[in-house]
């Protein structure tokens, strides 16, 4: 059960430009922008950092940024945010069965050395205290341009704000990404959590 309600749109009248992006961009308003809403401040300022995230998306190859985003959740512990992470993983081009794999990206054919680089720094930096170490950055170095590091990091970073603001108020999870991911991650493990 969330420990914050949703807000509704009447009550989110001053973040009608939000919610409109947010509509556009995923096809719904999540609920986690609809607790944010009860700082506007809070979220406004977060849809920077979701632009951020969108230009990390297109500015990393394809889907990686969405796979640093889910492993890095993973590794937070935050269910709601996999969820939401494994609908704009398929959105943005990875097979569904690379993303079945994805728990499994050390051994799994699907992932190749850069992305396994990328995916193992998710999994280190996303934990409290971060387990990031000089040889991860020597091996992502191997593959990608300090910018393209950047934008690695910086995705690692966003979803651990998001990770901590969903597990920490319970987010109740909506029907769309529920079904998806229980769908497309169920048979890994994944489940729902606090997020029901």
């Amino acid at each position: 059960m969330a420990r914050l309600e949703p807000l509704g749109d009447e009550e989110l009248r001053e973040l009608t430009g939000v919610l409109t992006t947010l509509q556009g961009t995923i096809g719904f308003v999540p609920n986690s922008a609809r607790t944010l809403g009860r700082w506007p401040t809070l979220a406004v300022g977060f849809q920077g950092l979701a632009a951020a995230m969108r230009e990390a998306v297109d500015d990393l190859p394809t889907g990686l940024a969405n796979l640093v985003h889910l492993v890095a959740s993973q590794a937070a512990g935050c269910t709601y945010c996999q969820a939401h992470g494994a609908v704009t993983t398929v959105a943005h081009g990875v097979p569904e069965a690379k993303l079945a794999d994805v728990w499994s990206f050390e051994t799994s054919t699907w992932f190749s050395e850069a992305e396994r680089a990328a995916l193992r720094l998710a999994a280190a930096a996303a934990l409290s205290p971060s387990e990031a170490t000089d040889a991860h950055f020597a091996d992502l170095r191997r593959h990608y341009d300090d910018e393209q590091v950047v934008r690695i990091v910086g995705v690692i970073a966003i979803s651990g704000f998001m990770n901590r603001w969903n597990a920490t108020v319970a987010t109740t999870l909506e029907d769309t990404p529920k079904a998806a991911t229980e769908a497309r991650l169920g048979g890994s493990g994944w489940q729902l959590g606090v997020h029901g």
